[in-house]
């Protein structure tokens, strides 16, 4: 006959199950491109996001 309580996994532990709170979309070097973009083009803010999204998505 079978208890009705379970018993906890064997070598496993909470932190090894748990998820992480995000996953990157994208690379380091994207990151540091992203970065760099937001750093030296103020004046053509939009201009440069727009030309590095299109980059990146190729």
């Amino acid at each position: 006959m079978k208890s009705g309580t379970k018993r906890a996994s064997e070598g496993t532990t909470s932190k090894d199950n748990k998820k992480p709170y995000f996953q990157r979309s994208w690379t380091e070097e994207d990151e540091i491109s992203l970065l760099q973009v937001k750093a030296n083009g103020k004046e053509k803010k939009v201009e440069s996001l727009n030309l590095w999204f299109k980059k990146i998505r190729k």
